[in-house]
């Protein structure tokens, strides 16, 4: 699978990062970092992250320009853990396992000098690329708020933020990319019969070729006027 934006493995090294096994992954969380100071970008929170005492921690910092992995997916991380939980952290949890056992975490940066739509994007990007990677549906990604009661991410936390960003991701996962001559593109698909097809016409366009449709012959001519 092709990420199209660039992931920094900036692993902690110190208490956030327990080495903990996931017992079972069951879904994201998406979080905001409540820092709008200039400056609170990826990078600063991982290291703050780093540094304090506080256990919190979470998988993905992302910011208008960089995406920092701070923990392995197969790790847990300290993003949802809490003395009562909502409807959805009930029901992940189990036993004496919190919910930070079975899902993994992504902070959205809002600092002030930062570009939020590229923020959002990357992180739609991001989390589109987790749940197919790991074969979760759109349900399998939830708010903090869905997990703890947080008022977090608290620019998602009226419903239609929320399905907003939901349907961005789901668009996302349900593109078709391909990596033509080193440029990676996206083509509408349609499934038929649990098949996946993209359009023959829209492919050889990217090539740099005509293809034109003889009835009478039933045949697809196809005309290239770029070497491949």
């Amino acid at each position: 699978e092709t990420l199209a934006i660039r992931v920094k493995e900036m692993l902690l090294t110190n208490h956030n990062r327990p080495g903990k096994k996931i017992v079972k992954l069951k879904g994201i969380v998406i979080h905001w970092t409540a820092n709008t100071n200039k400056g609170a970008d990826a990078i600063a929170n991982r290291n703050y992250f780093n540094n304090t005492k506080n256990s919190v921690s979470a998988h993905y910092i992302v910011d208008d320009k960089n995406i920092i992995r701070c923990i392995p997916d197969g790790e847990i991380a300290y993003h949802v853990g809490a003395k009562k939980y909502a409807a959805a952290g009930l029901k992940i949890k189990e036993g004496n396992y919190s919910p930070n056992y079975f899902l993994i975490g992504i902070e959205m940066c809002v600092n002030s000098d930062g570009d939020w739509d590229k923020t959002y994007q990357n992180t739609v990007e991001l989390a589109a690329y987790l749940l197919k990677k790991y074969n979760l549906n759109i349900d399998s990604m939830y708010r903090h708020h869905d997990i703890t009661g947080k008022d977090c991410p608290k620019i998602m936390l009226k419903t239609k933020d929320w399905q907003a960003f939901k349907k961005r991701v789901a668009h996302y996962m349900d593109e078709i990319k391909l990596l033509i001559n080193g440029e990676l593109v996206v083509i509408d698909k349609y499934v038929k019969n649990n098949k996946i097809y993209v359009p023959v016409r829209e492919v050889f366009r990217i090539l740099g070729a005509d293809i034109y449709w003889e009835q009478h012959k039933k045949v697809a001519n196809i005309k290239l006027y770029s070497s491949l």
